[in-house]
């Protein structure tokens, strides 16, 4: 069986991201990640009444938000991303209903973010919380 159409540049961009991983070493690309995960979340818990979600030496890159009351974690998402090209996403409570009170805002740093990357976007956090 052949296949007659395919995504060619998707396929072409995983083999080359599988390539840079093992060349990189993927013990090292998950410890960078996972010391990026807490650098971002011992810097911005309690920036502006953000409320960091996993503890501070989780081993990974995750970082959720809980915002401070009548803060739209939408609007946030939307204004990082428009003012500073920082991006991040807006967890709705629907997704985990039975574990979320409420909206969270999420940021996942690679292994090829910049530590000033996360002073940005706790500059921001700060900055559009504040209004």
């Amino acid at each position: 069986m052949g296949i007659g159409e395919s995504a060619a540049a998707a396929r072409l961009g995983l083999a080359v991201a599988v390539a840079e991983l093992l060349a990189a070493g993927p013990t090292a690309v998950h410890a960078r990640i996972a010391a990026l995960g807490a650098l971002g979340r011992q810097r911005l818990d309690g920036v502006a009444g953000w409320q960091v979600r996993e503890p501070p030496a989780e081993p990974t890159g995750i970082i959720t938000l809980i915002p401070p009351d009548g803060v739209d974690v939408h609007a946030i998402r939307d204004r990082l991303y428009t003012d500073a090209g920082i991006l991040t996403s807006a967890i709705p409570t629907g997704r985990a209903p039975r574990d979320m009170t409420g909206p969270l805002l999420r940021a996942s740093p690679h292994a090829y973010t910049d530590p000033g990357e996360l002073e940005a976007l706790a500059d921001g956090l700060d900055r559009l919380t504040r209004r």
